[in-house]
C-alpha cells in the first residue's frame, strides 16, 4: 500500500524543529509548554487524545525526539508525523495518526508513557495494528515487504491458500512492512519503512567510476550521499515483476516486462543502445565479493531490477557500450542499515535484535528433523515440501515456523564469509549450516529455498549461502563448474523437476531439491 507522505522538504521540517517551543506549539495548534500548569496540559490533552495523569509532562516534541533517539521512530516517520498533526482538523490525532498508518500503535504506547501516561489507560483509544504494519516501529532493519500478494502452484498463478491447502505459507500469506515511499519534490525519495534516502533518478558509469560520481553528487542541494550497501539495494525491489517472455539474450523488451521496483517513485529504464540485453539493468552495490568468480574476476555485488536477482559482476569495465556498464543509485541516511544484532537464545533459536525475526539455529539438514515423510532424508527439499515443513514444525517449543521470504532469508547472508575465504557458508558462525558436496565434488553449502514466487510462477527465488556454480566456458575453454555469482547472490530454481545445469547466460546449476532455514517473528 502506497502513501504519499508531506512534500514539505526535510530543510525545511528540521529548521521547524530548532525554532522556539512557541512556534513548535502554534504548528500544532495546541498549548503546552514545559513545567506548564495543570490547566494547560488539560487544554492540550484533547487534542493529543491522552488522559491527563500528570502536573508535569514532557513537550510533545521532547517526547517524539526521546523517540527518535531510542530508536523507535525514524527521522523520517517524525516528519511525516509531525506534518500530518499539522494538517490533521479534527480531534484525536494519535488515533488517526495510528489508523492512517503514520504511526504504529507500539509508537502510540511509547508517545504515551513519555507524556507521563501508562499506555494501559489509553488502550481503549487505540486502533487494532492490523493495517499499520507498512511503518516501521522499533527495529533498526525492518525489512520492507516484497511487495508479493498473488499466490502461485508449481508453475503458475492460483487462488488464495488457505490453512492446509497444497502450497499454504507462501510469500502472500504472511505481510510485513509494506513499502512506503515519500516524494520530497526535488530529486529525492525517501522510504519511510527504512528512514533511507535514494535519488529518484539513476546514473550509469563502471565500477571504478563510482565513487568519484557518489563524492560529487548534490542530488537535492544533499552531499553526503554514498554508494548503497547490497542489503540497503535489496530493500527496494519489488517481487511484484516479472522478467517477460522475451530471450534474455533478446535486446528489445518483450511487452509483458514489469520492473522489479516501484515505478511510481524511481526512474527506471530498460537499456535500448543496441548492445546491453534487456536484462542488463544491474544497479552497483558497494558490497564487494570476498572472493572472485569466474576463476579468478574480482566481483561486486548487484541488483537486477529488471530480472529480480542479486548476482556477482565483474569490477573490471566492459565492452557492453560506451554509455557504462552498470546503474547506480545512491542512498544517504543511516548507515546501520542492514547490520544484524544477532542473540544465541540458548535453546536452538537465534534472534537478530535487529530486523525482530527469530532464526532456527540449524536447517533442515539437521539430524534434529524427521524428514521420513519428504522425497529425500538429507534435509533438501522441493518447493511445495519446504513449504510443508516449515508450516509444520515444531521447534525448541515454536509452532508458529514459516518459510521466509526473499528478503527476509538475504537478511541474514553475511556478505564477509564465503567457503573460499573462511572456510564456511555466507553466515554469521552463530548459526550451524548442513555441508554439501557441489557439482565440482568440492565441500559446499546449500542453495535455500524461500516463500517467494518468480513470476510466472515455476520457480521460486533462492539464496545461495555457497558457492553459486555454473557450467561455463571462458575464452573458448573447455566449460567447467566455477562460482559464477558468489555466495550470497539470490537466484531462482524451479519448484519441481530434476536439477541441472548449463541454464541462461552463465550456465547456471539449477537443483530443484533446497534447503530450509526456519523463520517466525520474534514479538
Amino acid at each position: 500500500m502506497k502513501r504519499n507522505g508531506s512534500r514539505i522538504s526535510v530543510l525545511m521540517m528540521a529548521f521547524i524543529l530548532l525554532l522556539s517551543l512557541l512556534t513548535f506549539n502554534d504548528i500544532l495548534g495546541i498549548t503546552v509548554v514545559e513545567g506548564g500548569t495543570q490547566t494547560q496540559i488539560k487544554q492540550a490533552a484533547p487534542k493529543l487524545d491522552l488522559p491527563v495523569k500528570s502536573q508535569q509532562v514532557e513537550t510533545l516534541k521532547s517526547a517524539i525526539d526521546q523517540l527518535v533517539e531510542q530508536g523507535k521512530m525514524t527521522e523520517a516517520q517524525m516528519l511525516k508525523f509531525l506534518s500530518y498533526i499539522k494538517e490533521q482538523p479534527g480531534k484525536e490525532p494519535i488515533r488517526m495518526a495510528v489508523e492512517e498508518g503514520v504511526i504504529t500503535k507500539k509508537q502510540a504506547r511509547a508517545l504515551a508513557e513519555l507524556l507521563g501516561v501508562g499506555p494501559e489507560e489509553n488502550e481503549e483509544n487505540l486502533p487494532d495494528e492490523e493495517n499499520t504494519d507498512d511503518v516501521n516501529t522499533a527495529s533498526s532493519y525492518p525489512i520492507v515487504d516484497t511487495g508479493q500478494t498473488e499466490f502461485y502452484n508449481n508453475s503458475a498463478k492460483t487462488i488464495t491458500q488457505e490453512t492446509g491447502d497444497l502450497f499454504y505459507g507462501q510469500d502472500a500469506n504472511y505481510s510485513g512492512f509494506q513499502a512506503s515511499y515519500t516524494d520530497n519534490g526535488d530529486g529525492t525519495i525517501t522510504d519511510n519503512v527504512t528512514g533511507l534516502m535514494w535519488e529518484q533518478g539513476f546514473s550509469l558509469c563502471n565500477f571504478d567510476e563510482v565513487q568519484s560520481y557518489a563524492n560529487a553528487c548534490t542530488t537535492g542541494g544533499y552531499d553526503d550521499w554514498r554508494i548503497p550497501t547490497i542489503k540497503e539495494l535489496y530493500s527496494l525491489i519489488d517481487f511484484s515483476g516479472n522478467q517477460g517472455t522475451g530471450e534474455q539474450s533478446a535486446k528489445t523488451t518483450p511487452e509483458d516486462a514489469v520492473p522489479f521496483i516501484d515505478t511510481g517513485y524511481f526512474e527506471f529504464e530498460y537499456p535500448d543502445d543496441g548492445v546491453k540485453r534487456y536484462i542488463d539493468a544491474q544497479y552497483i552495490s558497494a558490497t564487494e565479493y570476498v572472493s572472485t568468480t569466474m576463476n579468478g574476476t574480482a566481483t561486486f555485488f548487484g541488483v537486477n531490477f529488471a530480472d529480480g536477482r542479486i548476482k556477482g559482476y565483474p569490477q573490471e569495465p566492459g565492452n557492453r557500450g560506451s554509455s557504462g556498464q552498470y546503474y547506480i543509485r545512491l542512498v544517504r541516511g543511516d548507515t546501520d542499515y542492514g547490520i544484524n544484532l544477532f542473540v544465541d537464545n540458548g535453546d536452538g533459536t537465534v534472534t537478530d535484535e535487529a530486523t525482530e525475526l527469530m532464526w532456527s539455529q540449524v536447517d533442515s539438514g539437521d539430524d534434529g528433523f524427521d524428514m521420513s515423510a519428504f522425497t529425500n532424508d538429507n534435509g533438501s527439499l522441493n518447493w511445495q515440501e519446504a513449504l510443508e515443513f516449515a508450516e509444520n514444525a515444531e521447534y525448541a517449543g515454536y509452532d508458529d515456523w514459516r518459510l521466509p521470504n526473499a528478503k527476509e532469508l538475504q537478511s541474514i547472508l553475511d556478505y564477509a564469509r564465503s567457503p573460499d575465504t573462511t572456510n564456511s557458508a555466507a553466515i554469521d558462525p552463530v548459526f550451524e549450516c548442513s555441508q554439501i558436496f557441489n557439482e565440482a565434488s568440492q565441500v559446499d553449502y546449500p542453495f535455500f529455498w524461500t516463500s517467494t514466487s518468480f513470476n510466472p510462477g515455476k520457480d521460486a527465488a533462492i539464496l545461495c549461502f555457497g558457492r553459486a556454480l555454473g557450467y561455463f566456458s571462458i575464452q573458448g575453454n573447455d566449460a567447467e563448474f566455477m562460482d559464477v555469482h558468489g555466495a550470497g547472490c539470490q537466484r531462482t530454481d524451479p519448484k519441481i523437476g530434476s536439477a541441472s545445469y548449463g541454464n541462461g547466460p552463465q550456465g547456471d546449476v539449477r537443483r530443484v531439491y533446497n534447503y530450509v532455514r526456519l523463520v517466525r517473528d520474534a514479538n
